[in-house]
């Protein structure tokens, strides 16, 4: 019996682990972890332009954590020394909201 429960387990876990890796397709311009992807390339196809200007900036109460943004969604996430992680609108930099760690 005990060992039908470990297997089943098993089973679900791996189920929940290949539908949450291939659930969501990513965009082109999405970059979801540090390095872009599961390789850490650093490299994307988007094309970018030659002159490029900060649109918008925000202040957080403490500085950003030194790593990489994700960005997926049209959505930026960063963590801050403030105890939060941080989402902004892609476009218009517009904080959509934020939660504490």
């Amino acid at each position: 019996m005990r060992r039908k429960v470990l297997v089943g387990m098993l089973i679900i876990c791996t189920a929940i682990l290949l539908l949450s890796e291939t659930g969501s397709i990513a965009c082109a311009g999405d970059w979801p972890m540090f390095h872009h992807d599961l390789r850490h390339t650093g490299y994307t196809d988007e094309k970018i332009p030659d002159d490029l200007k900060l649109i918008w900036s925000y202040k957080t109460r403490d500085r950003v954590v030194p790593s990489s943004p994700a960005v997926a969604d049209g959505k930026i996430f960063v963590g801050s020394w403030d105890g939060k992680i941080y989402c902004f609108g892609e476009k218009k930099g517009s904080r959509e909201r934020y939660t504490g760690i």
